[in-house]
């Protein structure tokens, strides 16, 4: 890929996640941002699973929030257990 299509990409991709910032802060002043449950887990990273009322009550979606709510009690019950019983989990970008 030449230099030129790699600077479009990017650019193409930073314009999008702009986008996305502008309408959050839309949403968010708006009040349309909410907790979808009150617990927090403790993490260097952050994750969050924002949709329209209108989506909640579709199959798919309610599937994802579901295993995906899973994943975050199972973390946090690994979190939980003594240090012996932790296995070693490489850090993303620590080496």
């Amino acid at each position: 890929m030449d230099a030129m299509r790699i600077l479009m990409d990017e650019h193409q991709s930073l314009a999008a996640i702009i986008h996305a910032i502008r309408h959050m802060i839309g949403e968010i002043e708006a009040g349309r941002l909410q907790l979808l449950f009150p617990q927090r887990l403790k993490s260097d990273y952050a994750h969050y699973l924002v949709l329209p009322p209108r989506s909640r009550e579709h199959a798919g979606l309610a599937a994802f929030r579901a295993w995906l709510l899973e994943e975050a009690h199972a973390y946090a019950r690994e979190l939980a257990k003594p240090a012996a019983a932790k296995p070693a989990r490489p850090r993303p970008g620590k080496r």
